[in-house]
């Protein structure tokens, strides 16, 4: 998901045509790193318009991250070298949120985040589901890359549950609390049949681009990977989640529970209030202040209207 974020910064940098070296170089870094990320992720180069890798998913494999790492340390280097008083206010703003967004890609790869590819509603096996509307073949050539790409769907599932098992292996998982409901929703991917996915939506009609001749060959093609390729990867992986996954599954429900999980969560409260210097305690303190704030509030509008009963009772009658 943080990845993602880093298309924004495409939509802010403007760049005049005589440009300063440090603009050029600006520039230039933005560009490769998105290259990177579209060879590296080429489901996130579909939706961006870009379709080069269409016919692949991205390798998540130990190694595939620590590539990753490798190449966001290199562009890191890269924009601590550019002079920032050749550029202008609206490009030093753009390297500040690449700084931040490639900076903090960086801090989160030392926890090793792959090795939990889920959370409660979504992940890589839901991700699959959506290939039909991402993709959206419109010609020949379109429809043989998406058949190429769910093709691809066991490589891609049984790197995930490799990495899965490494997780269970480190106590890197899912809290037990919630694994029930996530094992009913991979329960649910379970399909007889091609035609009950929404992966066979693009067969069940064809845009008028594909030539009648076409079709039939599309169709089987279309039908032998659903079916032979990406039904058993969800049955394998239900299997897996069900009989291996959830009785291995952590039994405390808090981050720091997890291996370095303090580093962890403090680093994500850092994160996603993007202030450099939140703690944890400090944020704490903030919603306790503020639900006493907000209840004194209510205890006054209680007397205000003359309410005759316990601030429970008026919570009840407020619902009713």
């Amino acid at each position: 998901m943080r990845i993602a974020a880093l298309a924004l910064v495409g939509a802010l940098l403007a760049t005049p045509a005589l440009a300063q070296a440090p603009s050029q170089d600006l520039v230039r870094l933005f560009d490769d790193e998105r290259a990177f990320i579209y060879r590296e992720q080429p489901l996130a180069a579909t939706y961006e318009g870009v379709h080069e890798y269409d016919e692949r998913l991205a390798s998540v494999t130990p190694e595939a991250n620590a590539r990753q790492l490798e190449a966001d340390r290199a562009f890191l280097q890269r924009l601590a070298a550019i002079d920032r008083r050749g550029l202008s206010a609206q490009e030093q703003v753009s390297a500040d949120l690449f700084q931040f967004m490639v900076g903090e890609r960086a801090r989160f790869a030392g926890y090793r985040e792959w090795r939990l590819p889920l959370n409660s509603d979504s992940g890589f096996h839901t991700e699959i589901l959506q290939l039909a509307s991402a993709h959206n073949p419109q010609n020949v050539h379109d429809y043989e890359t998406y058949i190429a790409r769910l093709n691809d769907v066991p490589r891609y599932f049984r790197e995930n549950v490799a990495n899965m098992r490494i997780g269970m292996r480190d106590g890197f998982t899912l809290p037990a609390e919630i694994v029930g409901g996530v094992g009913q929703v991979v329960a649910g991917m379970r399909f007889a049949r091609p035609e009950d996915t929404p992966l066979w939506a693009p067969f069940a009609e064809f845009p008028a681009a594909v030539p009648e001749s076409e079709r039939a060959r599309l169709t089987a093609a279309g039908r032998a990977a659903i079916a032979n390729a990406v039904i058993p990867a969800f049955n394998e992986f239900a299997a897996f989640f069900e009989t291996e996954y959830a009785p291995r599954a952590r039994r405390a429900i808090a981050a720091s529970a997890l291996p370095n999980g303090r580093a962890y969560y403090a680093d994500l409260v850092r994160y996603y209030t993007t202030l450099p210097d939140a703690t944890p305690q400090a944020i704490h303190r903030t919603g306790l202040a503020e639900v006493a704030r907000i209840r004194a509030e209510m205890g006054a509008i209680v007397g205000e209207v003359g309410f005759q009963g316990s601030f429970a009772e008026f919570l009840a009658f407020l619902r009713t």
